[in-house]
């Protein structure tokens, strides 16, 4: 009897391994331009988001970079044996952010409703605390330090629910915002001003309906907050 291979990998891996692949041969040299997020979609038939994070992984170990509104460029040849493997680690062993996004997307409105009905007024003193971080961050150009005091606004908002098992969940979700490869995919949103400006307005809309416990437009809100920002997200580098 022969086993066959086990495959694992996610898509976003295998559109890395095809550019490092296509640098490794020559097809693209150091200052070569890559063909565009939406021409490598069509040719590889994944989603939008795998190719995102494929570029976004192979821009973290220094085979890519993003120039904002030209697209995305070979910086160094493949040399170094261990930026497969780094790539690698960096898809494989971690959760997809777009996926996360979805989760949280499907989710969060709902326990927004719930969280408006249920926080105790220390609650709502410390998510008025965070958004003024979130301000205080903005203000000094921190994307790491905004991007960690929205993440502690929606743990806020799962706690406020009195619901352990949504705050466990949604906790969880939330520690992987954090991580290098989000981080290296919200970069050039975070450096948008008005990413940072309807961002911060509406968190600012959704404490406010926490505060008046209005229950259906928290949840309203808060389904606003994910369509809006994800346009700033998933639009391709090109069309900042």
């Amino acid at each position: 009897m022969s086993f066959k291979e086990v495959q694992t990998k996610k898509k976003s891996t295998y559109v890395a391994e095809q550019i490092i692949e296509a640098i490794q041969k020559g097809i693209y040299k150091v200052g070569d331009k890559l063909p565009s997020e939406r021409q490598i979609v069509e040719q590889t038939k994944v989603s939008r988001p795998s190719v995102r994070e494929a570029l976004s992984a192979l821009q973290i170990v220094g085979l890519l970079e993003s120039k904002s509104g030209n697209g995305t460029y070979v910086r160094q040849s493949v040399r170094n044996t261990n930026i497969k493997l780094r790539t690698w680690l960096i898809l494989e062993e971690t959760k997809s952010p777009f996926e996360i996004w979805e989760v949280r997307k499907t989710l969060e409105p709902d326990i927004a409703g719930l969280a408006a009905e249920k926080a105790i007024p220390q609650e709502v003193q410390a998510l008025k605390r965070v958004l003024q971080s979130m301000h205080k961050m903005a203000n000094k150009k921190d994307n790491k330090g905004f991007l960690e005091a929205d993440r502690k606004f929606h743990m806020i908002l799962a706690t406020a629910t009195k619901n352990s098992t949504i705050e466990r969940t949604i906790h969880s979700f939330l520690q992987n915002i954090t991580q290098e490869l989000w981080l290296e995919i919200k970069k050039d949103s975070l450096s948008s001003k008005e990413y940072v400006k309807t961002s911060l307005s509406l968190h600012g809309q959704i404490l406010s309906a926490i505060e008046n416990r209005d229950k259906e437009l928290c949840r309203e809100r808060m389904k606003r907050h994910f369509i809006e920002l994800e346009k700033y997200i998933f639009e391709e580098q090109e069309e900042r």
